[in-house]
């Protein structure tokens, strides 16, 4: 399978060297420290060090890939899920934003719903927003409640937006609006994120909803 690096080495190539050379050192400490964890089956505070620094990062580029390794880490690791912990309690929004991303649809339930809960109440709009986004990614159907109190309060209108749009496919399983004369827009949850289609009336009351949810929903070749 080769190592984490061998297998980001295509995107060093054409992305960072070319583009973000600066980064370069932060993101293979991170690759090389996550493969020894993974060959020792254990983690230890230095080696879980490059990593975290990574996650912390405000560089896109950086974080991005970065999280899936603490995600990975966070299935079977009790120091991943620590760090975590601490870096959704980060004085940085940016930090609390990056946390989220960490969590996974193998991470321990509880403590996944912890950290969106906590994510929802944030006083950064962003990390509310992507609290909301994420509970939907891990179709956390236990967060409906939480989105739906939210919805109440939420002052900014785009995260709003997030909060109910997410909580209508959790709650419900899809969402069905008119889109023009005779035709609705309809959208679900699928393997690979949210898909929708159009059907007009006629579709609709001889298909039934259910039956459409269910072919948008169902799993492509590619998935």
């Amino acid at each position: 399978m080769g190592s984490t690096r061998d297998r980001f080495e295509p995107f060093l190539a054409r992305v960072i060297r070319t583009r973000y050379p600066d980064v370069e050192v932060l993101l293979t400490a991170a690759f090389d420290a996550y493969d020894a964890i993974v060959e020792a089956g254990a983690v230890t505070p230095d080696l879980l060090a490059p990593i975290v620094a990574s996650v912390e990062s405000s560089r896109r580029p950086v974080y991005e890939n970065t999280v899936d390794l603490l995600r990975r880490l966070s299935e079977n690791h009790g120091a991943a899920l620590a760090a975590i912990e601490k870096l959704a309690r980060d004085r940085r929004a940016h930090v609390r934003f990056n946390a989220i991303l960490c969590l996974g649809k193998e991470t321990p339930g509880d403590f996944t719903l912890s950290i969106l809960r906590a994510g929802l109440r944030d006083k950064s709009a962003r990390v509310r927003q992507k609290a909301a986004d994420w509970a939907g990614r891990l179709r956390s159907r236990d967060m409906v409640p939480d989105l739906a109190e939210a919805s109440k309060v939420e002052a900014d209108p785009k995260t709003r937006e997030t909060i109910e749009f997410e909580l209508r496919l959790l709650r419900d399983g899809y969402i069905i609006e008119p889109a023009e004369d005779g035709v609705f827009s309809i959208t679900t949850h699928s393997r690979s994120g949210v898909r929708g289609c159009h059907v007009t009336q006629a579709t609709l009351e001889q298909r039934g909803i259910e039956a459409i949810v269910a072919e948008l929903a169902a799993p492509r070749a590619w998935e």
